[in-house]
């Protein structure tokens, strides 16, 4: 007999928990904690970045009278374009209904 017939079974789902809801909040808690630290340390290092420690560099300012701004923001566009084709075409995969022959 294995280690793991013996003894009452672990639960297999969220519900089967003994006190699920303290578990579920706590987590929420924790992952709050954590979006908090991140946009602090993305605000913190915007405001106290590369741009301040070093003169030399400017920012890059995009300037969309400029032939360069526009084709920039061509590039961008028909990127996001082919995203949200690409993610069509995925969801619709998706829904496919597989045949019963494969697996």
């Amino acid at each position: 007999m294995s280690a793991f017939c013996r003894g009452k079974e672990p639960p297999r789902k969220f519900r089967d928990l003994p006190h699920p809801r303290p578990l579920a909040a706590g987590v929420a808690v924790l992952l709050l904690l954590l979006m908090v630290g991140c946009f602090a340390l993305g605000y913190g290092s915007a405001h106290i970045g590369v741009a301040q420690r070093s003169p030399d560099r400017s920012a890059i300012r995009l300037d969309l009278a400029r032939p360069e701004g526009r084709a920039l923001i061509d590039r961008v566009g028909v990127r996001s374009g082919r995203l949200s084709m690409l993610e069509s075409e995925a969801a619709t995969l998706a829904h496919a209904d597989v045949p019963s022959g494969l697996p």
